[in-house]
């Protein structure tokens, strides 16, 4: 779904267009073909321009002042420390040190996925919320599934997670999730690489390389 202010934006700008096609022409359009003919170019203008405005142009420093939406795309490595106990030996389970979170973004969309050596999470969910001190956070809610061998102990579920996403990515990504397994923990991701994955073996090769 479009967003409210982005027709109200298209909207002014096809008004633009009228007025500025009536400056053009020296005089006001005399019927309704010479008001509807600049419609169609502008209306294409203004979809190209949202268009590489959702996809590259928001990310540009500049213009990233004025909207103030964090920067997260690419791949995160990090741990994950959860409160899961094995149902087997009834011991907890030591943070995982080598999870991945791939943020894929556009100004208007963000999808989550969450690799770790067990299973994967997929956001269903996803999108930002500013506290009222300005600091923005990733929320979202996924499902997870884990790898065949291991749903014997660890089923699929669902989730939610929250993560706080300063500005500066450089302060890495902390926050922590929940589940309807009644289990949660906290996620603490650090590094960053440009690259997005789409498997736990992808994001190894990530740090070899590094």
């Amino acid at each position: 779904m479009v967003p409210r202010p982005v027709l109200y934006t298209v909207a002014a700008l096809v008004v633009l267009a009228l007025v500025g096609y009536s400056a053009f022409r020296g005089h006001t359009p005399e019927n309704a073909s010479d008001w509807l003919s600049p419609i169609g170019p502008a209306v294409t203008v203004a979809a190209l321009g949202f268009f590489v405005f959702d996809r590259w142009a928001w990310r540009m420093p500049g213009i990233r002042k004025l909207h103030r939406r964090p920067l997260l795309h690419g791949t995160w490595h990090g741990e994950l420390a959860s409160s899961w106990v094995d149902p087997t030996t009834h011991q907890g389970i030591p943070p995982d040190p080598d999870v991945f979170l791939v943020v894929r973004q556009r100004f208007w969309h963000v999808s989550a996925r969450l690799l770790t050596k067990e299973s994967a999470s997929a956001s269903m969910l996803a999108g930002f919320r500013e506290d009222e001190d300005g600091v923005q956070n990733l929320i979202y809610v996924y499902t997870n599934t884990p790898r065949a061998e291991v749903r014997i102990r660890s089923g699929m579920h669902f989730g939610g997670v929250v993560l706080g996403a300063p500005r500066d990515s450089s302060a890495g990504l902390h926050g922590h999730y929940f589940t309807d397994r009644k289990t949660r923990g906290d996620l603490r991701l650090d590094a960053r690489y440009a690259q997005v994955v789409e498997t736990h073996a992808a994001g190894l090769l990530l740090l070899e390389r590094d």
